[in-house]
């Protein structure tokens, strides 16, 4: 695998939940990712007044990922990517 080019991104998902709600929220966990070649990867979950903030940070920079390290990059792919970091579930009472 190979990564032409690097970059620092972060996408950050601010979520208003309905005043007084009293449900249950199904949300993204928090999660530290290491990424080969010992880079880092983040899923931060955080509970705020009234609401919940999901922000994913990762930052990748040129390289060529060998072989045997082609599997943890595409966990790491497949953990920011994957359903329950797009997923925000309520569920009222």
């Amino acid at each position: 695998m190979f990564i032409s080019h690097g970059g620092k991104n972060t996408v950050r998902t601010e979520i208003e939940l309905p005043p007084k709600f009293r449900g249950i929220v199904v949300a993204p966990k928090s999660e530290d990712l290491t990424v080969a070649g010992g880079e880092k990867a983040h899923i931060t979950a955080t509970k705020t007044f009234g609401g919940y903030v999901v922000t994913d940070e990762f930052e990748t920079t040129p390289a060529i990922i060998s072989p045997e390290n082609y599997q943890v990059m595409r966990g790491v792919e497949s953990a920011l990517s994957r359903k329950s970091a797009k997923v925000f579930l309520l569920e009222g009472r």
